[in-house]
């Protein structure tokens, strides 16, 4: 392995989900401070943009993920030691802090204990685990002890820092871990190992999301079926209004024929009307597509912290495509009325009139 992320979850504040993690967490994201520097003791934080928490701001975590638990661990104040930039990622919807506070905030250690020690030590506190645990950690992860081994860059140090605190969290039980491998070839085998061989379960993001992408291609297409239809359906109403404005006119289209107008021009008359009823309807449609677009693109932000492009409000190459086709669905619906209008039987009409 390059790399392990360890991931303890379980708490929110306010409705914010809390990450036990490393620091490694934050560059993953390629997160930047607005204020405040990284977590460097049990009980600090570091929040994302959304949360609107300031620096040295005390909360109390709740357990699970609703926001109004009342399984409160307020004997556990967690301190605000930084805030970071809008991401545009989840990472600005999350509190995150050390896995050893998540730890001992539901190992039953008391808070005072915890920030006493970590005063009294500093950053060695970090290194304060059982001996049992950092071993466990050595032996199920030989691979990445080799790899902290051959780092010889100027950054071999801090480097090796990172490993040996993603060890000593791994020693702990945590949710999951983020492994990042050294070829394509690990990244495949690696997680049937995991699979065949412990009791965890490994998933590589990549395959998830084309398992994925796959299931949703059956709605996918039945959207486009449905799109199909009612454009189809819309087809069928303007070539009935258009048949019934028809009939309604057939006089007044027959005193133009007396007037010298040609059955052409009867024809085209018809093919505009329906024409301009097609184009106004679709630039409508287009427009409601839009703003509903941009609308939900807004929800979704607020809601799961999603940002989508914001590309709604623009117009785009495919919109005067179907401003054509909606053009060209006019045309073709308004033919048999125009035809009509054109055959027109003025002596007829005119005798009935």
């Amino acid at each position: 392995m390059r790399q392990a992320i360890p991931l303890a979850l379980g708490d929110n504040y306010q409705g914010w989900r809390m990450v036990g993690s490393t620091p490694d967490y934050l560059k993953l994201y390629q997160a930047e401070f607005a204020d405040g520097q990284v977590f460097d003791h049990p009980f600090e934080a570091v929040v994302g943009a959304a949360t609107g928490m300031k620096i040295g701001e005390s909360f109390a975590a709740r357990h699970g993920f609703a926001a109004d638990s009342d399984d409160i661990h307020d004997s556990y104040l967690y301190t605000v030691t930084g805030v970071l930039k809008p991401t545009g990622t989840v990472l600005d919807r999350l509190i995150v802090t050390s896995v050893d506070s998540v730890q001992a905030l539901h190992s039953g250690h008391h808070h005072d204990d915890d920030h006493d020690e970590a005063q009294a030590e500093g950053h060695d506190s970090h290194d304060a685990h059982d001996t049992h645990d950092h071993d466990e950690a050595h032996d199920h992860d030989a691979a990445h002890e080799h790899d902290a081994a051959h780092d010889h860059d100027e950054a071999h140090d801090h480097d090796a820092h990172d490993d040996k605190a993603a060890e000593e969290a791994l020693g702990h039980q945590v949710t999951a871990v983020l492994i990042k491998t050294r070829s394509p070839i690990d990244r495949m085998n690696l997680p049937r190992e995991i699979n065949q061989s412990t009791d965890m379960l490994a998933a590589v993001p990549s395959l998830e999301m084309a398992r994925l992408t796959k299931s949703l291609g059956i709605g996918k297409t039945l959207i486009l079926a449905l799109g199909v239809g009612f454009v189809a359906l819309s087809a069928l109403i303007l070539l009935a209004s258009l048949a019934s404005s028809l009939a309604v006119r057939r006089y007044d289209l027959a005193v133009l024929r007396v007037l010298g107008a040609s059955p052409g021009k009867l024809l085209l008359t018809v093919v505009a009307e329906a024409v301009l009823l097609s184009g106004v309807g679709t630039v409508i449609g287009l427009g409601v597509g839009h703003g509903v677009g941009y609308i939900a693109a807004l929800n979704i932000d607020t809601l799961q912290g999603i940002v989508l492009p914001e590309t709604f409000l623009q117009v785009h190459f495919l919109d005067g495509v179907l401003l054509i086709l909606g053009l060209m669905i006019g045309v073709i619906a308004s033919l048999i009325p125009a035809i009509s209008a054109a055959r027109t039987d003025i002596a007829g009409l005119l005798a009935k009139g």
